[in-house]
């Protein structure tokens, strides 16, 4: 970091060789680019009939793409695959059976740059 003494006045100039992307940015305000994902269903702990039920979540303004994790207990998560989808939703394809309980978790990621994860779900 440079400082720079202007009549009293101390500017901080920070300094940096990485390039700024004037699209990035413009798109990140416009498409509103937040990283935080909101679920839409299924309900958290709701059971469900379905064999392959339908994970949804609405759209990160600005998402190239969405990582996903499906686990059998919350403990497994940071072990577990990411499964990597261009839509704002997944279905489950191997047919559950009664009394199947799944956690799931996803996260928004931008040009390569993955958000934090949501909170998990069952």
């Amino acid at each position: 970091m440079k400082r720079i003494i202007l009549s009293g006045i101390i500017l901080a100039l920070i300094t940096s060789c990485d390039p700024i992307s004037l699209k990035t940015t413009i798109d990140d305000m416009v498409l509103g680019w937040t990283r935080e994902l909101v679920y839409t269903g299924p309900e958290d702990g709701a059971g469900v009939a379905d064999k392959t039920p339908l994970l949804d979540w609405e759209d990160a303004g600005g998402a190239t793409g969405y990582e996903l994790q499906i686990v059998e207990a919350v403990d497994q998560f940071e072990d577990a695959p990411v499964i990597e989808v261009t839509e704002s939703q997944y279905e489950i394809p191997a047919g559950l059976i009664i009394c199947d309980a799944r956690f799931w978790r996803v996260r928004a990621v931008k040009t390569g740059e993955p958000g934090p994860w949501s909170e998990s779900r069952s």
